[in-house]
């Protein structure tokens, strides 16, 4: 018969703590990664006092959102600031998409407040005040900010920038994304969108392929900052069909006089610059790149950007945006102008 010794005994004790402390740990792994589709995984994780929430397709990740701050348990203890709203990522107020919607933005301030909620109700109730017995001043003005785009909805970052009655509309071809922020049951991943449509803003989005949607379903002339993403899964996965003469035409034609259209162009794999600026250049569009990279602010992270305009001077004021950005004009170089036909070489443009 074995005689357990003390020693014995001692080492078991630790062997099992730690079998106890794996088996813990990998259940709160398994707990905060949750897989969506079979490349396309949810990852909850601390930043500070707050849970990021991830969206990671093939390993990339290409938004989040601030989960909600917990109610205080305790009558004595502050509520922690509400960081849900806040659009992270490369759809942060700091960086691009945020200074180029910061051209309309009445009442601007620091990350994370939102001033200019306040200016559509002012306005009407600042109106209301004519002598009129009829609220036709304030049935006259009843318009919001212009209207914006984004393609693909995914987690509906975009959104968070929406005030009362303003229109944001999003393009999205895969169901599984949508079902993100519209689920068939229980409440939604990400809650920008809903968020959005609470405050009165006019959400919609359009199911299908997006250059069908281009031409079935989009406004002309409307939207006055339409920003695309241009790739769908992994760098390799690039949206060559929104990339050419014909694609941009199509998306361009949705925009309006005065309107940008803003590409995502941040890429390991490939430098999607000369596509953009060739195609822009050929169809007779301003463009100018924007270079983020910087990750100051909660949530920020550093990204690219190709914005298109019908004019220069659509694309003047970016200059004097934010510091952090470094804004030049891009040299085309006349031979990646990109068609439905092709040819469509990508050599010349990947990164050593």
């Amino acid at each position: 018969m074995k005689i357990m010794t003390d020693s014995n005994k001692k080492a078991s004790g630790v062997a099992f703590t730690l079998l106890v402390l794996i088996g813990v740990g990998m259940a709160i792994m398994f707990a905060v990664d949750r897989a969506i589709e079979d490349n396309v995984m949810l990852r909850d994780e601390r930043d500070g006092d707050l849970t990021l929430r991830r969206l990671i397709i093939d390993d990339i990740t290409y938004a989040g959102q601030f989960l909600p701050s917990a109610e205080p348990k305790d009558k004595n203890e502050s509520r922690k600031e509400d960081f849900s709203r806040l659009p992270v990522t490369y759809w942060h107020p700091r960086g691009p998409v945020g200074q180029v919607l910061a051209q309309r933005d009445w009442f601007p301030g620091r990350e994370n407040t939102w001033r200019g909620d306040a200016r559509l109700p002012a306005s009407l109730v600042g109106l209301g005040a004519s002598m009129s017995p009829l609220p036709i001043d304030q049935l006259a003005a009843a318009w919001s900010e212009p209207p914006i785009a984004g393609l693909p909805l995914k987690a509906g970052a975009l959104a968070a920038y929406a005030r009362a009655f303003q229109v944001v509309d999003f393009y999205e071809p895969k169901p599984a994304m949508y079902e993100l922020s519209f689920p068939r049951t229980g409440e939604p991943k990400f809650t920008f969108v809903q968020a959005a449509q609470r405050r009165g803003a006019m959400i919609r989005v359009f199911q299908g392929n997006e250059r069908e949607l281009l031409g079935t379903n989009a406004p002309e002339r409307f939207y006055h900052a339409f920003f695309v993403d241009t790739v769908r899964g992994d760098f390799e996965d690039l949206a060559e069909d929104l990339l050419t003469e014909e694609g941009m035409t199509a998306l361009m034609a949705t925009v309006a006089e005065n309107g940008i259209l803003a590409f995502h162009i941040s890429n390991k794999k490939y430098d999607l610059v000369p596509v953009i600026a060739d195609v822009a250049t050929n169809l007779k569009f301003a463009c100018m790149l924007a270079e983020d990279r910087n990750d100051r602010g909660k949530g920020h992270y550093p990204s690219e950007w190709v914005l298109v305009a019908r004019r220069p001077e659509a694309l003047a004021n970016l200059n004097r945006g934010a510091g952090e950005i470094r804004w030049s004009a891009p040299v085309p170089r006349r031979r990646h102008a990109w068609t439905d036909a092709g040819p469509r070489e990508r050599d010349e443009l990947r990164r050593r």
